[in-house]
């Protein structure tokens, strides 16, 4: 896992080669090849769009994380964040979410269907009542000749600059979080 100085940005990377080595190569060639034919999903079209999505109350007992997904490879597939073991998101391309949060060091969970071949990238964040907080979620897959190399991350944003993404891309999508 890289970490900026910052600590605001958390991701974790797979190599893979396609031709040498046994039969995991022909998994990560079926997986690139699944990922790519069924390219293109993105939040349904009737959902709310961030201007008319449902806003969280402020509230000094508790945080509210903000959660998207402008544009991630593998694009077909739902990018997902588990907060403490549990489900908290589920986002396809251009979708977000927001959650309540007790305050306190939280433990996340960043992945993928296991068929993607793609990295998870877990960590820990403190966060403070009363506060919001965005976290983008990102993927990558890079294939060059025989070799690919997949990268998951999470990127923690400031809200105004968050906003702006989520206004011109993304539509709500329920949290999966049971509060």
């Amino acid at each position: 896992m890289r970490r900026c100085p910052c600590e605001r940005f958390w991701a974790a990377e797979a190599d893979a080669s396609l031709v040498d080595g046994g039969n995991d190569d022909y998994a990560n060639l079926a997986s690139i090849v699944i990922c790519c034919a069924l390219s293109g999903c993105v939040t349904s079209a009737e959902a709310p769009s961030f201007a008319s999505a449902p806003v969280p109350e402020a509230r000094s007992d508790v945080a509210v994380l903000y959660v998207f997904r402008g544009y991630a490879q593998p694009t077909a597939l739902a990018s997902h964040l588990d907060i403490d073991d549990k489900p908290a998101a589920s986002l396809l391309n251009q979708g977000f979410t927001w959650l309540y949060l007790k305050p306190g060091t939280h433990k996340f969970k960043h992945y993928w269907n296991l068929l993607s071949g793609m990295p998870t990238v877990e960590f820990s964040k403190a966060l403070e009542g009363g506060q919001t907080y965005v976290f983008q979620m990102r993927g990558e897959v890079l294939i060059a000749r025989a070799d690919s190399l997949s990268t998951t991350a999470i990127l923690e944003m400031e809200l105004e600059e968050a906003k702006e993404h989520m206004a011109s891309c993304c539509r709500y999508v329920p949290s999966r979080a049971k509060n």
